[in-house]
């Protein structure tokens, strides 16, 4: 799976980022693409569409708070590793699906 150095930046936890440049290779890699090996996935959530048809997801603020439902949308968390899976609320995890597939 490609993914942009922006896409790859959002799916980062600023807190877990080092003090050791960390941060400022994820703001250079912006504009840049990478191939990530480890499987991202998303959580459609299941009989729930916007009122204009949409798929809703399951979303997570960026700092890690809240989860909402929100149509597809690459500003927010949306996409989850398998080490982000465990901490989705079990009623979801069975929802998960691969990115891109």
């Amino acid at each position: 799976m490609k993914i942009t150095g922006k896409e790859l930046a959002e799916q980062v936890d600023p807190s877990s980022v080092s003090t050791t440049g960390g941060a400022t290779f994820l703001c250079l890699a912006a504009d840049k693409e990478y191939e990530i090996s480890e499987p991202l996935y998303n959580i459609p959530l299941p009989n729930l569409k916007t009122t204009d048809g949409f798929q809703q997801y399951l979303s997570r603020t960026c700092s890690g708070g809240s989860w909402f439902a929100s149509r597809d949308n690459s500003d927010i968390h949306q996409m989850f590793t398998n080490d982000e899976l465990k901490q989705v609320p079990e009623i979801y995890r069975p929802y998960a699906k691969r990115a891109n597939e």
